[in-house]
């Protein structure tokens, strides 16, 4: 527990604003350690540490992913069944989820978007890959037949909208036409005299809608698509879909109107149902809006208590959903970054950026939620001790409109939560010595805090304190706002370099021979480059690395072997830094022949001579650091990619 040396509970005001803490530039007085209740000291599960032995024989190191279950943005989802899903990703890849476990089923070039998914009743999937985030992009469509894919249109055109009503009645929509599948090609069955169509729905082989910009509203009657009357959006409407009523077979539009908002150019977000050959109009909403790259499916809908809730994701960019209510005539908000929805026989399910793929769940109305938290790792906030135990600090965005951080630590194969006082959980940096010890800095008083047996116990105070490393009891390294450096020795924290330009450490680390490395960001108007040191013997080393080097970080195994990574990547061999042959947005170094090295969502091993991909995905690697014993990669929606030891054939 953080001060109160003979208290077994203290609530977060108490810790905080009653101890008694001595602090100046130079030193401050540690505070006794608490002595933990036997109930809140974790126990390390059996299985730790998991070392990773490369005796011969032994099974290959390797990283897997852990978290979420495919590693891309999910752009398109389709139910071939229950028990079946098929997930569209950025990458060129389509999965195929069993419920429990994806498998990559058809992947194409990583600069496509398989973001158009429908699968048609009896086994037939249908995958339409665009080309790239352009917002011309050209689109390939690929058909499943149960066994393999086959393509059936190249990439000649951009490819708006994919959808039918059985294996042999499939429908496509170009930005002027709509085509119907005649078992060999697409046939062009109606031309658009203006605007741009942007989606389809069907309620049956001879009923069907399709919508786009410009006041395009045409209505299929098996036999002729005819222009429906007076749609009630305008020219400069944004379209953003149709979805049908599974029950009544009504179809229900949804569109943006621009308005001026606060942030500029909004849209307000209406829908109207057609019932009895007119357009009624039922609710409206602001909302702001992006564009329209990725062509992909933007409605869906949920059956909850037997009422059909409607389904929009507005949001290229951050994937925004909302809920339309019928029944109530109102729009709410669907918290998660979501993407795609697919309509299944037992459940509605949500895809989205990051991996996210979650059940809509609730009773209905304003009780509509996900059954996944949307999480996110900080950055600087991934530790491994030397032993292997892991930490990391996580933003939790499951609730609407609010941000909760959370200290975990990796047990058992998967995160659990590490209790502890509201200070440490939203602290800033995180240093992991052991699976039952590591250090924190509270945000805003830089109290250095150190979790040890269960409690949490303030160690003293530093200044402007922005970041620390520790891979030792009672040695703790921190790095300051104002270029500064201080020292923890079990009783005291020193300044080692007092303040000095306007920069910001955000990384110090100490390696095994008592080098220190820092990197830190300028942030005045005089100096806004990233700068790198070294500190030995006294004596500090600086390199300029730069305006565009933001986000650069280092690791060393010794004085004479340190990488940083950065655009390009460096490495240090006693002298002097020289670049490498790529470019990396993070280093973690296991050994001067085994450097891992971050780019996009891949993980790169480097031998000091080549370079070799060992993990490939979709969404970005924020952070990774090991051990000799253990190794995480980390980053947005929860990705927990973890280097181990696994036997072959296992997951």
């Amino acid at each position: 527990m953080l001060l109160g040396a003979r208290l077994l509970v203290v609530t977060l005001a108490s810790a905080l604003a009653g101890a008694c803490v001595l602090a100046c530039q130079s030193s401050a007085v540690v505070g006794e350690l608490a002595p933990a209740a036997t109930d809140d000291a974790a126990t390390p599960p059996a299985e730790f540490p998991a070392p990773l032995s490369e005796d011969a024989g032994a099974p290959t190191l390797s990283w897997r992913l852990r978290a979420p279950t495919v590693p891309c943005s999910v752009y398109g989802m389709a139910e071939e069944r229950a028990d079946a899903l098929f997930l569209g990703c950025n990458g060129g890849r389509v999965y195929r989820f069993d419920g429990v476990d994806a498998r990559v089923s058809l992947e194409l070039e990583d600069t496509r978007i398989a973001s158009l998914i429908w699968a048609a009743p009896g086994g037939h999937v249908w995958a339409g890959a665009q080309a790239g985030y352009d917002a011309k992009a050209k689109t390939e469509i690929h058909r499943f037949d149960g066994a393999t894919w086959t393509k059936v249109l190249p990439g000649t055109e951009r490819i708006t909208s994919l959808t039918g009503t059985s294996a042999t009645d499939v429908w496509i929509t170009t930005p002027s036409q709509i085509r119907q599948w005649d078992g060999g090609a697409f046939t062009t069955r109606y031309a658009a005299p203006a605007g741009e169509l942007r989606a389809c729905a069907f309620a049956k082989p001879d009923r069907g809608w399709c919508t786009g910009t410009s006041g395009l509203a045409v209505a299929w009657d098996g036999a002729a698509w005819a222009p429906m009357t007076a749609p009630p959006w305008s020219a400069n409407a944004e379209v953003f879909g149709v979805e049908v009523n599974p029950f009544d077979e009504v179809p229900t539009f949804f569109w943006g109107e621009p308005v001026k908002g606060p942030n500029g150019e909004d849209v307000q977000v209406r829908v109207a149902s057609f019932r009895e050959g007119a357009f009624q109009t039922r609710a409206a909403q602001v909302a702001s809006f992006t564009d329209y790259r990725v062509a992909r499916k933007r409605t869906g809908h949920a059956v909850v208590n037997g009422r059909t809730y409607h389904l929009l994701s507005l949001h290229e960019q951050y994937g925004q959903a909302l809920v339309f209510d019928p029944y109530d005539d109102v729009f709410r908000a669907l918290c998660a970054p979501a993407l795609a929805f697919s309509e299944g026989t037992a459940k509605t399910r949500v895809g989205g950026y990051y991996g996210l793929l979650a059940s809509v769940v609730g009773s209905g109305g304003n009780q509509l939620a996900l059954s996944s938290s949307t999480l996110t790792f900080e950055p600087q906030d991934l530790s491994v001790a030397p032993g292997g135990a892991i930490w990391a600090r996580i933003e939790d965005s499951t609730a609407c409109g609010s941000v909760t951080d959370r200290l975990v630590r990796y047990e058992g194969g998967q995160w659990r939560d590490v209790a502890g006082p509201q200070p440490a959980q939203s602290g800033r940096s995180l240093a992991a010595v052991d699976f039952d010890h590591a250090y924190t800095l509270t945000a805003a008083e830089g109290i250095l805090a150190e979790y040890r047996a269960g409690g949490w116990t303030e160690k003293g105070t530093f200044a402007d304190a922005w970041s620390l490393s520790s891979k030792r009891a009672d040695d703790v390294w921190i790095g300051g706002y104002v270029d500064q450096l201080a020292r923890f020795d079990g009783k005291a924290i020193t300044t080692v370099l007092p303040k000095g330009k306007g920069r910001q450490v955000k990384q110090v680390v100490s390696d095994p021979s008592g080098v220190v490395w820092m990197v830190a960001h300028g942030y005045t108007q005089d100096d806004t480059h990233v700068h790198a040191y070294r500190l030995a013997d006294g004596r500090r080393q600086e390199w300029d690395l730069g305006i565009e080097a933001y986000g650069t970080h280092v690791s060393a195994i010794d004085g004479d072997h340190a990488w940083l990574s950065g655009r390009p990547a460096k490495a240090w061999d006693g002298t002097r830094f020289a670049d490498l042959p790529f470019d990396a947005s993070n280093v973690w170094a296991r050994s001067e022949r085994e450097v891992y090295f971050t780019f996009g969502g891949d993980i790169f091993r480097w031998n000091g001579e080549t370079r070799e991909r060992v993990y490939h995905g979709f969404v970005f690697i924020r952070a990774i650091d090991g051990s000799k014993e253990r190794a995480m990669a980390i980053g947005p929606g929860g990705l927990t990619i973890e280097l181990g030891a696994f036997p072959a054939g296992t997951k």
